[in-house]
């Protein structure tokens, strides 16, 4: 794709990030009426689809609407039709990820965002969906280095059964009991 801000990225050189814009809009309820360019840009979408049924790059923006409208199962079948077209692009194998995650689907999300991982790995969004991934297969210790290695640093990390009350302390210290509006570091 082009960002104007920062240039082509034709390998996923970089991350995006959270869609914003007219593709993030296009993902909301009341698209219709809120913003009628996005309802158009659906509809374009389409319309490329019933012209060329192998546009990747329509394929892809549309699984990228339906994710955001969490219409997960139609934005698999999308990305899984960019990525026929256009074999291991990694934004799509990221893409995909990230529907399948929201699915549940947590194995194969994982294959998927591990193929854009190899292939672009400064895909930070990517990264993350993948310790999500490896968090629900119930692979903690991996999730959490991934996590900290994405943040570059170590995160703090608080047990499930951690209570601020029971004074419960995390790998890096005490917990930031101190910042929550109505308690403080005794109780």
């Amino acid at each position: 794709y082009t960002d104007p801000a920062v240039g082509e990225n034709p390998e996923a050189a970089y991350d995006c990030g959270k869609p914003t814009g007219g593709i993030f809009k296009a993902g909301w309820a009341g698209l219709e009426g809120k913003w009628p360019g996005a309802a158009k840009a659906i509809t374009a979408f389409q319309r490329a689809l019933a012209l060329d049924p192998r546009h990747a790059d329509a394929h892809n923006d549309l699984g990228n609407a339906f994710v955001a409208r969490r219409r997960s199962a139609e934005a698999i079948a999308h990305y899984r039709e960019a990525l026929l077209v256009r074999p291991g692009d990694p934004s799509f194998e990221a893409n995909l990820g990230a529907g399948l995650l929201q699915a549940g689907a947590f194995a194969d999300a994982l294959v998927h965002l591990e193929r854009a991982l190899v292939r672009a790995p400064g895909l930070s969004t990517a990264r993350l969906n993948a310790a999500t991934a490896r968090e629900g297969l119930g692979r903690i210790d991996e999730a959490r280095a991934l996590r900290d290695r994405a943040a570059g640093r170590q995160l703090p990390t608080v047990s499930a059964g951690a209570s601020v009350n029971q004074r419960r302390q995390s790998e890096n210290g005490p917990l930031p009991v101190g910042s929550i509006p109505g308690l403080d570091a005794s109780q």
